[in-house]
């Protein structure tokens, strides 16, 4: 079985569905995975800036091919790694009364979808298609 890897600066903590128990809490591995940006301005609207990204960089990035092994990471960084599938983010987010994410109750190795259908007429039914 592989063991998961917390490549974030905070504990990752997963919760019991049913319970709401604590089932793990990957510590801080000592990588931090990340994502640098380089902006460039587009054009302004006001005093408001519209940038787009022209380069990024990765920083701490996990090795991959390792069978034995996952990796949690934050969703702007698995963003920019969609196609590999040892890479992990919490989701389905817990929070405490002032708004604050303390847990979570599974972990996503894949983030990306791709619209296929917008709401039927009714508006009860949101589809989505998995991008290819």
């Amino acid at each position: 079985m592989p063991r998961i890897i917390n490549y974030t600066k905070h504990p990752v903590r997963v919760f019991d569905r049913r319970t709401r128990k604590l089932e793990e809490e990957f510590k801080p591995s000592g990588f931090n995975a990340r994502i640098n940006v380089k902006h460039e301005l587009v054009r302004k609207i006001g005093n408001i800036e519209i940038k787009e990204v022209v380069d990024w960089t990765a920083e701490d990035v996990p090795p991959e091919g390792k069978e034995d092994a996952l990796y949690v990471v934050s969703h702007h960084f698995k963003s920019m790694f969609p196609n590999r599938k040892d890479l992990l983010v919490p989701i389905e987010q817990l929070r405490n009364k002032n708004g604050r994410v303390y847990g979570c109750l599974s972990l996503c190795s894949k983030l990306v979808l791709e619209i296929d259908s917008y709401y039927n007429e009714d508006c009860s039914e949101f589809q989505y298609k998995e991008a290819a």
